[in-house]
């Protein structure tokens, strides 16, 4: 009885904690440009992007009482980022904003001048700084990787588990639009000991299908074996043009439910598994994005039914088998209001043709397994893969030219990154550094020097080389001159770049007095705001800027200007 009373109480309070219901932390009307988990590189959509009207400013208020975890400033990701414990266990989390509240504004600027950094990672005690339900915690902006202005907003469950905000919202947004269907894919499956897989030779084939009163309908697939279907959908809501993920997806043979994925929660560890979940050689060659309705044995996404089977249909073994039989395969694809789209599929079994297509290998070739370390040595190169580097058991064709060398083309995806290093044989070493040939372009990769080597790690397969930077990062000063006056200016404002390696440090003073710059890094501006008042006053300020890029290059500038402090 006790046992059965303890169960019943456990129950209840988790009811009520999954429950709870929160109003949005802006007071603008809530229009959408990105939904939870939809699909990212590399990674699923931790939370919702609320429209800010293309502007920033906007107050941003705390959901609920509690305290804050992290405050959190970087040039990439979420920019300027604040963290909330909240009293019932969740948080949440409000990202790319311009700035945060007066109060909170003090705190990261004692924290930025004393550690002489902008970018900081702030973990408070518990309780340390508390907030109260509504209050103002900062303002909307476009800072770190945000592509415009929007706020990015994140529940988390007890265990820091991303989940759907929506889930929380006392009232549903409007969106009377289902789900939109671009391409339908199909292609053979195999399986061995350990389960369902993918052979890397069979690609997924287009299949033709059209809009019929509500449903769509494809051609009549003739086929056998073991297959796997692919789709390319996204989403929309009401009054708004951007493209979102899906909420749920459903396959059906028959009427028989055999796959569902659930986009509602997920897990941080399960990021990169996306990879799993998307025809990842298809999205780096084609920019398509083919969303697999079945699952591998190397796919560990926890947001599927796994109750159900791994989503495959082997066709040779339905109960009804017969040559030329006939089934139907649906496909269900659900927004979070529930809008549906439905996609028919009919199927006529044929003889079967399953066979394991074997890949050609010649001495250039070399299988790294998934679950063992691999180190590959070359003329001039090493390479190392750690465990688990890859998603499955992968074939690695080599090319080695005078400092480069080419990794397959990056349509294997990785899941740790690797280490790369080239043997340097010449004695000048100074600015050398490894880049990777992406997108058409070199990109700075690292230049650690250890024994001899000059090493680098990569997230991505492709093509590598030794690049030398001698050209030092460019500064300029865009609204100071030497020897003027400037009592009514509120900011200065520095154009600094560096356009091969990147910036790596950067650094200046007022009269020797260290002051903080702010880095916009989509815009390549640096700021600095004179409320800081570190200059002195009715005396010449010498202001000196040092920026230095990734090898070592470094640009410095000075100038002197004069400036009135008025302390009303």
């Amino acid at each position: 009885m006790k046992a059965n009373l303890f169960t019943l109480v456990f129950i209840v309070f988790i009811s009520a904690k999954s429950q709870s219901k929160y109003d949005f932390p802006v007071e603008l009307p809530v229009y959408l440009s990105g939904s939870f988990a939809e699909l990212r590189p590399n990674h699923f959509h931790s939370g919702i992007d609320i429209k800010t009207r293309g502007k920033t400013g906007y107050k941003i208020f705390s959901l609920e009482d509690g305290y804050i975890q992290r405050i959190q400033i970087t040039l990439g990701g979420n920019g300027k980022a604040l963290y909330i414990k909240h009293d019932n266990g969740q948080s949440s989390v409000y990202a790319h904003l311009e700035k945060f509240s007066p109060r909170i504004q003090k705190i990261v600027k004692e924290i930025q001048y004393s550690e002489k950094k902008f970018e900081i990672r702030l973990f408070p005690k518990k309780n340390q700084y508390r907030i109260k339900k509504k209050e103002l915690i900062g303002y909307s902006g476009n800072t770190g990787r945000s592509t415009g202005p929007h706020l990015h907003y994140e529940i988390r469950d007890e265990n820091d588990y991303p989940i759907n905000p929506l889930t929380f919202k006392k009232e549903k947004l409007e969106d009377t639009i289902p789900p939109i269907i671009r391409s339908l894919f199909y292609k053979q499956l195999f399986k061995n000991n350990e389960g369902l897989y993918e052979d890397p030779k069979v690609g997924f084939k287009k299949l033709n299908f059209k809009k019929i009163k509500e449903k769509y309908i494809s051609d009549t697939l003739r086929l056998s074996g073991i297959i796997g279907f692919g789709i390319d959908s996204f989403d929309k809501m009401n009054f708004t043009n951007n493209i979102m993920g899906v909420n749920k997806i459903e396959t059906f043979l028959n009427n028989n439910k055999i796959f569902s994925m659930d986009f509602n929660k997920f897990s941080f560890n399960e990021w990169r598994h996306i990879n799993t979940f998307i025809d990842y050689a298809t999205y780096k060659k084609n920019k398509l994005t083919i969303q697999k309705l079945f699952t591998t044995y190397y796919n560990p996404l926890e947001m599927y039914d796994r109750s159900l089977g791994d989503g495959s249909m082997d066709l040779t073994k339905l109960t009804s088998l017969n040559t030329n039989s006939s089934h139907i395969y649906k496909i269900l694809l659900y927004d979070f209001n529930r809008n549906i789209s439905e996609i028919l599929i009919p199927l006529i079994i044929t003889e079967n043709f399953s066979k394991r297509i074997q890949k050609e290998t010649n001495d250039s070739y070399l299988i790294v397994k998934k679950d063992k370390e691999k180190s590959i040595e070359g003329k001039q190169f090493n390479l190392r893969f750690k465990k688990n580097s890859f998603y499955q058991n992968s074939y690695l064709d080599l090319t080695e030219r005078e400092k480069s060398i080419k990794i397959n083309s990056d349509t294997i995806p990785l899941l740790r990154p690797f280490d790369i290093e080239f043997n340097l044989v010449d004695n000048e070493i100074k600015q050398l550094y490894i880049s990777q040939f992406i997108d058409n372009k070199f990109n700075y990769l690292g230049n650690r020097i250890e024994n001899g080597f000059l090493k680098a790690s990569s997230k991505t397969l492709g093509s590598f080389y030794i690049k030398k930077d001698s050209i030092p990062p460019n500064v300029e000063f865009l609204n100071i001159k030497d020897s003027k006056w400037y009592s009514n200016l509120n900011k200065i404002k520095i154009k600094g770049y560096d356009n091969e390696t990147g910036i790596k440090s950067y650094s200046a003073w007022i009269n020797e007095k260290w002051i903080l710059l702010e880095y916009d890094i989509k815009k390549k501006l640096f700021f600095y705001d004179f409320s800081d008042r570190v200059n002195s006053e009715n005396i010449a300020n010498k202001l000196k800027v040092e920026i230095k890029d990734n090898v070592g290059n470094t640009t410095t500038k000075e100038v002197t200007f004069y400036r009135k402090i008025n302390n009303d």
